[in-house]
């Protein structure tokens, strides 16, 4: 029992991902990126979540979209942990693998389009979105369009 509690000490739940991670690697995202608030509201709570620190530099202060299933289906979804995912894609995507220290592999949770400064969670869309619709509602001067790419995926991600 003792143990148990040490180990879950030791890792945290990534919010874009929902896998544990070491406690070493968290690092504190901010969904609706910095740059946007005034800086009196940068360091909200309710816009804070931790994640693993490599996904936190891969996401940037891109904005928020979804893929479709061609282009999900343009990866492999698992990989043996030692693979070089930098080798997969040769598209304006560019994939991001997590690595699941229990079943040991790297999963797809994301992917990103530099040219467009766009972020693709494949998981977490409803707590994403819920923090967004609440930081919009509590500082109106955030615009939708800044964070979304478009308005009908938050109106998706809302129904989810």
């Amino acid at each position: 029992m003792k143990l148990t509690f040490v180990l879950n000490a030791l890792l945290i739940r990534d919010f874009y991902t929902n896998l544990m991670i070491p406690s070493q690697y968290k690092s504190r995202e901010h969904v609706v990126p910095k740059s946007l608030l005034l800086p009196v509201h940068r360091s909200d709570k309710d816009n804070i979540v931790s994640i693993d620190v490599t996904l936190n530099n891969f996401r940037s202060n891109y904005r928020f979209s979804e893929l479709s299933r061609r282009d999900i289906n343009e990866f492999p979804r698992h990989i043996p942990i030692l693979h070089d995912v930098n080798r997969l894609s040769d598209s304006v995507l560019i994939p991001f693998y997590a690595t699941d220290f229990q079943r040991q592999v790297k999963v797809l949770v994301a992917c990103k389009n530099t040219k467009d400064r766009l972020f693709y969670p494949l998981l977490s869309h409803n707590k994403i979105i819920k923090i967004i619709d609440h930081m919009l509602k509590k500082y109106p001067y955030l615009r939708i369009d800044d964070l979304v790419e478009d308005p009908l995926i938050f109106k998706r991600w809302m129904k989810k």
